[in-house]
């Protein structure tokens, strides 16, 4: 597989395709994380979430404005995958793969609601359990206990979580060992966009680009965090990259 280092992370740089063959055939136990503009600035604060995707297996690069980064850097990266396009296109591949999952996260009736389409457009799919932790569980050693006993116990071949970063991250790399499981995807609001509750930017908004600009629009909650705390850390990071890049 072919990495490339920006940001002092080794970023996946294959195709989606070539992804899906990795989880179906090649991969071992550990967990997948997706990376974002607002992943790269909180990184740079936070140990814990350093250290759950230096644990990573795989990081993949989620995000337009990273892919121009990177080729502004001087090392382009082949593909944007995003945690929404990767859920999509894994739920009928563990259907005809005889593969079962387990949803952890998401708010109960985004659960609901996506169990339910599941059922319908995947019916022969095993979904082996599902779970909506209240808040401040992943600090709480007894309802984590309860929460993996629960995931073991229903032994599936990939979970999938959807608890938003850098909390998502941070529990797997701190509960991986303790899971009988093939592997974890970290998906943020993956599954509320499958369950309706959020929607998609266009297509042609997508690729050029804008989805940041359509998220935004939707949720004034994310105008702060995408202007003002990623933003301008963002570009001096990308400064500072360009620099070292060409001149060191």
């Amino acid at each position: 597989m072919n990495f490339v280092k920006l940001y002092d992370i080794n970023i996946y740089n294959g195709t989606l395709n070539q992804l899906l063959s990795w989880i179906l055939h090649g991969s071992k136990k550990g967990f997948v994380v997706t990376t974002n503009v607002d992943h790269i600035v909180k990184l740079k604060k936070d140990e814990t979430f350093q250290k759950a995707y230096q644990k990573a297996s795989l990081v993949l690069p989620d995000g337009k404005p990273l892919l121009w980064s990177a080729w502004f850097i001087g090392s382009p990266l082949h593909q944007r995958i995003t945690g929404v396009d990767l859920f999509y296109r894994l739920l009928p591949l563990c259907e005809k793969n005889n593969k079962s999952i387990y949803l952890l996260g998401a708010e109960d009736e985004v659960r609901k609601k996506a169990l339910a389409r599941i059922a319908d457009e995947y019916p022969l799919l095993t979904v082996s359990g599902s779970c909506s932790p209240p808040l401040g569980f992943e600090k709480d050693e007894k309802k984590n206990n309860i929460i993996i006993k629960a995931i073991n116990k229903a032994k599936p071949d990939f979970l999938f979580i959807f608890l938003g970063a850098p909390k998502q991250e941070k529990w797997i790399y701190q509960h991986i060992d303790e899971l009988e499981i093939q592997l974890a995807f970290c998906l943020g609001a993956s599954l509320d966009f499958f369950a309706g509750r959020f929607k998609r930017a266009p297509r042609w908004m997508q690729d050029i680009g804008c989805e940041w600009f359509w998220r935004m629009a939707c949720d004034h909650r994310l105008i702060k965090r995408y202007l003002v705390d990623d933003l301008l850390p963002f570009l001096k990071l990308t400064i500072k990259e360009i620099w070292t890049a060409r001149f060191s």
